[in-house]
């Protein structure tokens, strides 16, 4: 199995609800009941809902494959992996390159499910907005998990320090198919500047000294296929554990997501995936 570093964690870090999820998990209300909002509760609950996922974003991982084999990465990199979830992103970039990585997540439960055989990847249990890697790394990750970088532009502007000059960052965030209604984002527990369009998201990418290379938005069926295995976890795990604690706030919060995918999240959210090479400063090598 591989070995998972835990790191002490702060306690402000536990009761930051976005350092677990990011803002399709801040669901607050279904028909007048108001649902858990601690730290813990939201781990639970996402841990479940991508108990049958190996990557926890809406992403195709076939697409994502081709999207990593066209990225001038060198042969075996040392990469790094921020809010890693299970490390998926990154099991499938050193399985196209070889190489090592490291992957950081706040999540024990997320980590635990990332075990396995490969002796490629160490993990470790630490807020990853702090972590940083003893060496620059060929590439750095961040895939739906910039809410811990107070998103895209904060996570650009970390994830650029951390890999050398040429090196590849790979960032995925959601995006603004077109702004709902405030009533909608109100209901939801989101605010409208939570995200942006998809213009502004790679330029804040861009503003960070890098530069963007490839971008890949998620197809609806992508979407359709991750909300949806989402709530069916939750929906069959609540059918067989009738009577857990959990059942009736989990269940609230997953329909509440469901009905909002459904009357208005499918056509107003995407998710894309950008990568974008590290300039090297002016007058550098």
């Amino acid at each position: 199995m591989v070995a998972i570093e835990v790191r002490p964690i702060p306690a402000s870090d536990h009761r930051d609800a976005r350092k677990v999820c990011g803002p399709w998990c801040c669901a607050r209300r279904e028909s007048g009941i108001i649902l858990d909002v601690d730290a813990d509760s939201r781990d639970r609950w996402s841990a479940l809902a991508h108990r049958n996922r190996r990557l926890c974003s809406p992403v195709d991982p076939a697409r994502l494959v081709t999207f990593i084999g066209q990225l001038p990465v060198p042969p075996a990199p040392y990469a790094v992996d921020l809010g890693c979830g299970k490390g998926e992103a990154l099991r499938l970039l050193l399985a196209e390159y070889g190489g090592n990585g490291t992957g950081v997540d706040l999540s024990a439960r997320m980590l635990s499910d990332a075990g396995g055989s490969d002796e490629a990847i160490d993990f470790i249990q630490a807020d990853a907005a702090g972590w940083r890697p003893d060496r620059l790394a060929d590439v750095a990750i961040c895939m739906g998990s910039t809410h811990i970088f107070g998103g895209m532009a904060g996570a650009s502007a970390a994830l650029v320090e951390l890999v050398r000059a040429g090196g590849v960052v790979i960032l995925g965030d959601g995006y603004w198919r077109s702004v709902p209604s405030t009533e909608h984002l109100q209901a939801f527990g989101m605010e409208a500047g939570e995200l942006t369009d998809l213009d502004r998201l790679v330029a804040s990418v861009a503003d960070q000294r890098l530069v963007p290379v490839a971008v890949q938005p998620s197809s609806e069926a992508a979407w359709d296929d991750y909300e949806w295995s989402l709530i069916r976890s939750i929906e069959l795990w609540a059918l067989e554990n009738p009577d857990h604690s959990d059942v009736e706030s989990f269940t609230s919060r997953t329909r509440m997501m469901r009905d909002t995918f459904l009357t208005w999240r499918r056509a107003a959210m995407g998710f894309a995936v950008i990568a974008a090479i590290k300039a090297p400063r002016t007058g550098a090598a």
